[in-house]
């Protein structure tokens, strides 16, 4: 039985599917958002494509930045 490895997580201490579900938006929407292809974000979700560190501190800070900045 194979198991899934735990997805790494942000110097914020968040992963990419706590990032997705925090900023309240479908995949589609926040890949168009963030300028990040359907496929990769769908990959790293799943586990299936490793997420560089770098990418994911930014993202996570670029979501949080949004989040306490609405309009």
């Amino acid at each position: 039985m194979e198991t899934r490895k735990s997805l790494l997580k942000s110097q914020y201490g968040r992963d990419i599917q706590t990032i997705l579900k925090r900023s309240g938006l479908r995949l589609t929407v926040f890949s168009s958002n963030y300028k990040i292809p359907l496929r990769t974000l769908e990959d790293w979700v799943a586990g299936k494509r490793p997420i560089k560190q770098y990418v994911l501190d930014l993202l996570d800070f670029k979501v949080d930045y949004d989040l306490t900045h609405k309009s």
